[in-house]
């Protein structure tokens, strides 16, 4: 599962620890920014605190890493919208696809640049507004810091969401109430998959134990070779394993 949060950033000298929900990303604000962050469920709570807030102001939200919507404020009034990897944006919230892509509608270009101009923002260059625009994201995390460095908010230093992650896609693994996976075993199948292994805690439903794939290991390799592995180490056909969106019994699994 991606990232689903809530970003206001605004230039107003007012004190967003107390006003807003604090700090949970990881990225350094500057010149002059307040970058709050919180829950999607937050969203709301900072769009209806931008009729208080002068001056520029940013409200962005990120839907599950697939998409994120950016929104330019000035004094409390909305300027420009704009969405990273619009077209699932378009599929998932059953909008209109526009006209234009936004990185071809000029007047979106121009009203973004008109934007920052009011934010004291350092000039912003229109080739790399289009093409921040137009580059298709596979965290839309990175999109949106993209613009956000561009726009002079955040810190170029900040590293991309994308750099952080360990994998593309994980396996999850629960054995049944009362059954745990010896080191040795959860070892072996670290190794057939290529990846790392996160074992918890046994509770009500069982040991779980989480394999991350790294994304050099496709799915097509690291599946067969997951299955192999926990059918010769003897583990119960009753686990159940989540992959690819379902959970399935270690039974049913690659059949």
């Amino acid at each position: 599962m991606g990232t689903w949060a809530a970003y206001l950033a605004f230039r107003a000298p007012a004190d967003g620890r107390v006003r807003f929900p604090g700090h949970e990303r990881a990225a350094v604000a500057v010149g002059g920014w307040t970058y709050l962050t919180g829950e999607i469920t937050n969203y709301e709570q900072f769009e209806a605190a931008l009729s208080g807030i002068p001056g520029p102001a940013l409200l962005s939200a990120v839907c599950d890493s697939d998409f994120a919507g950016i929104t330019g404020y000035l004094d409390g009034t909305p300027r420009w919208n704009a969405y990273i990897n619009y077209q699932r944006a378009v599929a998932e919230l059953d909008v209109p696809l526009p006209e234009s892509a936004p990185a071809e509608d000029e007047d979106l270009l121009d009203r973004i640049m008109a934007w920052a101009r009011t934010a004291e923002a350092p000039p912003v260059d229109r080739d790399r507004l289009r093409k921040v625009l137009a580059t298709s994201c596979v965290f839309a995390d990175d999109g949106l810091l993209a613009l956000e460095q561009l726009l002079g908010v955040i810190s170029p230093e900040v590293r991309p969401f994308g750099s952080d992650q360990r994998t593309d896609y994980d396996i999850v693994m629960i054995t049944p109430a009362g059954e745990t996976v010896p080191d040795e075993a959860i070892a072996d199948i670290a190794r057939a998959v290529q990846g790392e292994a996160d074992s918890g805690e046994p509770d009500e439903n069982g040991h779980r134990i989480e394999f991350f794939v790294p994304k050099t290991n496709e799915p097509a390799v690291a599946l067969p070779a997951f299955s192999a592995t926990v059918r010769r180490l003897g583990i119960s056909p009753a686990t159940m394993v989540f992959w690819n969106g379902d959970w399935t019994p270690l039974a049913d699994l690659g059949r």
